[in-house]
Formats: structure tokens, sequence, C-alpha cells
């Protein structure tokens, strides 16, 4: 038996998001999203609290929803170091935003969403989930600052 199995959900959750935050992969991952700087600036002007909003909604949709229940579906198999069901959910994600976006626009969706499932295999936690979309949706939509041209 595991330490975590005996604490508090509340504190399990906030132990697996300390250990994320310090994960260097979830770092790396953090400063991929330095690519939206490489993309056309989008026309959309959605407020930070929207943002937010999409991110928890999605990855919560997404992670606790898709992702889980494909796990519980898919071959338990992985390919590199992604799931299965990682694979089959970005690929949802990106045929779902298909309704917002054009075809290059959505597809370009999948892979965040890998490095978001990849993240949630990782570590179990819809925050840290929720943090690194939303850092994805800032870096993207808001560019806190600009790169020379």
């Amino acid at each position: 038996m595991t330490h975590e199995d005996n604490t508090h959900p509340v504190l399990d959750q906030a132990l697996r998001f300390g250990r994320g935050l310090r994960d260097p992969l979830f770092l790396a991952l953090v400063a991929l999203g330095a690519v939206a700087f490489a993309l056309p600036r989008p026309h959309a002007g959605i407020t930070v609290g929207a943002l937010l909003f999409k991110a928890a909604v999605e990855e919560t949709v997404f992670r606790l929803g898709v992702q889980d229940t494909l796990a519980h579906v898919l071959p338990a198999g992985k390919h590199l170091p992604l799931s299965s069901a990682n694979v089959a959910a970005a690929v949802l994600f990106a045929a779902l935003h298909l309704i917002a976006h054009p075809p290059l626009w959505a597809a370009l969706t999948f892979a965040p969403s890998i490095a978001f499932g990849l993240t949630w295999d990782r570590h179990r936690s819809l925050p840290l989930c929720i943090l690194l979309h939303f850092i994805y949706n800032i870096l993207y939509f808001h560019r806190p600052f600009s790169v020379p041209t």
C-alpha cells in the first residue's frame, strides 16, 4: 500500500499537482507552448476567463470522460510514451474542433491534446491538465509578450 492510498482525495490531488509541476516532462510540455508564436495571430477576442473556462470544461470532458473511458475499452498497450486512449481522445478532440475551426486549425489541436493526455496518463491530475491547456490558450490567444520579427 502506498502513502497515497491513505490520503484524503483532495490532498492526493494536491500532491499529484505538486509533483507534476516539478516534472521535467511537464515543464518541457509547457515550454512547447511557445510554438504558438509561430502560428498566425488569431482574430478571436476571447477573454482570459473564457479561456480558463474552456480549458476546464474540455479537460474535464476529455480526460475524465473520454480518455478514462477509452482506457477501459482499448488495449492497454502503449505506443511510445502514449496510451491508445490518449491517441484516440486526441483524434476525437481534433475532430470536434472542426465544428468551430477550419480543417487545418482543427487538425493542429491534435498535438496539444496529446500533451494534455500525456499529462493525464502520467499524473492523473485534472488541475494540472487544465493548467497546461490554459497556458497553451494564453500563449496562442493572448501572446503575453512579442517575439521580434
